[in-house]
């Protein structure tokens, strides 16, 4: 495993020298070593932290030829970390955002740099630090479930589509359960307000389809990526809850509510058999679950011979 650490300015206004360069890599490297000697990095190529985070890892996805670059980048989020799959040399390469892996140091340094701070930046740059070292392990994480898994076939029926976001949602589910070693606050943020917030932009979504201001399929590609934040958000929160029954209700003021519980249940058993025997299979249940949330926005999706047919009643 290569670290390299190419961003230019740390906290918008230290410059990194050769030498703050070399330190930085070989204390990411320490800390990997140090703190995720559970997760297996054999084929691990190299973890980056780039200069510009989102523009390098479209970039990269382009030079190992992947269809359809993307990274999280929009009005409900942005990426801060990304695994990417080398598929031609079976490698993998992580990429950190420069603002979060600035907090990637151990215990000694940190305290010599964060030393002079009031009780409030203190508390601030200790989250950010917890924080960088849970999405290292998060990206890990999502590195060892793609090394021991193979991603359902693509298709345009219902069925695949299905498929394959059970399955993108386990991945999610499965690194943030496997980062808690590290705790963070940072799923808190994924709550009733954000999640609701998301699910209004459905609704207002689908009144502009049916009032004609806007064409079938601007809404389709709209309603998947929405609900899929929705159902992304919920599972990274039961990923970081480590599969605890739920104590409390979760989303209640939100249409997740009605299939938070299925889900809990339901990715606790599967990640216990993924660990054990490093295979993957999920209940029936949870298609069904996902047509539910699909169907609690009067949206409901059904298969004919010439594709997906898209019922949308007032």
């Amino acid at each position: 495993m290569q670290v390299e650490f190419n961003t230019k300015n740390l906290l918008g206004r230290i410059s990194v020298t050769p030498d703050l360069k070399n330190l930085y890599e070989a204390e990411i490297k320490k800390i990997v070593e140090k703190y995720f000697d559970f997760i297996d990095i054999s084929n691990l190529e190299k973890i980056i932290i780039p200069d510009n985070f989102v523009s390098e890892v479209l970039e990269f996805q382009k030079n190992l030829y992947i269809k359809n670059p993307s990274v999280t980048d929009n009005d409900f989020g942005r990426a801060l970390g990304k695994m990417l799959y080398d598929s031609v040399n079976n490698k993998f390469y992580i990429f950190i955002d420069p603002q979060l892996a600035t907090f990637l140091i151990d215990d000694e340094l940190f305290n010599i740099y964060f030393n002079n701070l009031d009780d409030d930046n203190t508390r601030r740059v200790i989250s950010q630090r917890q924080y960088a070292y849970n999405l290292l392990c998060h990206e890990l994480a999502h590195m060892e479930f793609h090394s021991n898994t193979i991603a359902p076939d693509t298709s345009t029926s219902y069925d695949h589509q299905i498929k394959s976001l059970i399955f993108n949602l386990f991945d999610e589910y499965y690194a943030c359960r496997r980062s808690i070693i590290i705790p963070s606050d940072h799923y808190s943020s994924f709550n009733d307000e954000y999640i609701g917030g998301i699910e209004q932009r459905i609704t207002e979504e689908k009144w502009r389809y049916k009032t004609r201001e806007s064409e079938l399929h601007e809404f389709v590609g709209l309603f998947h990526a929405l609900t899929n934040q929705c159902l992304l958000g919920m599972v990274s929160v039961l990923g970081s809850l480590g599969g605890e029954p739920l104590q409390q209700h979760l989303f209640v003021d939100c249409k997740l509510g009605i299939i938070v519980n299925d889900f809990n249940v339901e990715f606790d058993n599967t990640y216990y058999k993924f660990i054990r025997d490093k295979a993957i299979s999920f209940s029936p249940l949870l298609s069904s679950v996902v047509k539910n949330y699909y169907d609690s926005f009067r949206v409901f999706l059904s298969q004919r011979d010439n594709g997906v047919y898209y019922d949308i009643p007032d």
